[in-house]
């Protein structure tokens, strides 16, 4: 089977909502920022990067299961999301945690979360060079016990991935984080109480590049 190309980070699934006849084939007005313009088209074409999922294995072959994977993840929660539109009907623990886990990756699939890992390393990466410039490095022989037993970044990795002074991350660095963050806020939507709003029929939506943040009670 051939690999697939063409990633969606806004499912085309979830974008079918908001065309002008609830499907994938409907049409809907798209806003770039970069370019400050306004175009139609359809959820096929929007939201999309080539090679978005794509991972390099030990072996340095690459595969693009996790698209895959997502696919069947926006397919078990899509029914749900239905019923939820419909109203009036109770959810299962199962259906709750498909639109559970489905919002968590809406959250974190995409290219803004990509961005802030990166702008998160570059901060790391700035206080460090300030840090190594007042404060003399220990001798090679003397490591520190960490803190917390878990995996860390070194300020030569973060010089190795700014070679320009601006950290750019490939994807197989920030797919991990994914995918752990992901596990994570799933749970927390799960236990979360959930309170829906419909406008009213006819009315138009507007949805982001980013669609899910987290906003104080």
């Amino acid at each position: 089977m051939a690999e697939k190309k063409r990633h969606h980070y806004l499912p085309e699934t979830y974008l079918a909502g908001f065309t002008d006849d609830g499907t994938r084939e409907g049409r809907f007005y798209v806003y770039s920022r970069r370019s400050n313009s306004v175009v139609a088209q359809t959820p096929i074409n929007t939201g999309v990067i080539g090679h978005w999922y794509r991972v390099r294995l030990e072996d340095g072959s690459t595969n693009s299961y996790l698209e895959d994977w997502l696919s069947k993840l926006e397919t078990r929660a899509a029914p749900t999301i239905a019923k939820l539109r419909r109203g009036g009907e109770p959810l299962s623990a199962t259906e709750r945690f498909s639109v559970a886990q489905f919002l968590a990756f809406l959250w974190t699939r995409g290219p803004d979360f990509h961005n802030q890992m990166e702008d998160m390393d570059q901060v790391m990466l700035e206080h460090g060079e300030r840090f190594a410039a007042l404060n003399p490095q220990p001798p090679p022989h003397i490591e520190p016990e960490p803190l917390v037993k878990r995996p860390s970044i070194t300020l030569d990795e973060l010089r190795r991935e700014a070679p320009n002074g601006r950290v750019r991350l490939p994807r197989e660095k920030v797919i991990p984080t994914m995918l752990f963050l992901s596990e994570g806020i799933t749970k927390f939507i799960f236990a979360a109480d959930w309170m829906l709003y419909r406008a009213p029929e006819g009315t138009s939506f507007i949805t982001t590049d980013c669609p899910v943040i987290a906003v104080p009670e």
